[in-house]
């Protein structure tokens, strides 16, 4: 939030978009989209819902595992492991 504030107290100061971005180390992009905000307060991330493998949801008593590929995987010997 700090870098906002920053970032925009120059904006307000007559600094360009490409200088301050070139100042403070960002995206010219992230400063036009912190402009086009209504509100600076902070705000999360979108995040995604990652996608759950039902077979592994079944293993082990029906608590999350690792999925069998990983086991087959672990399973094959490596010439550099004893």
């Amino acid at each position: 939030m700090d870098l906002l504030r920053k970032v925009m107290n120059a904006r307000q100061g007559g600094m360009s978009k490409a200088k301050a971005a070139e100042v403070f180390g960002i995206d010219p992009k992230t400063i036009y989209n912190w402009e086009q905000r209504a509100d600076l307060t902070p705000c999360l991330a979108k995040t995604r819902k990652r996608k759950l493998v039902r077979a592994c949801l079944t293993m082990r008593g029906g608590g999350y595992a690792t999925p069998p590929v990983f086991y087959a995987a672990m399973s094959l010997r490596s010439p550099f492991r004893k």
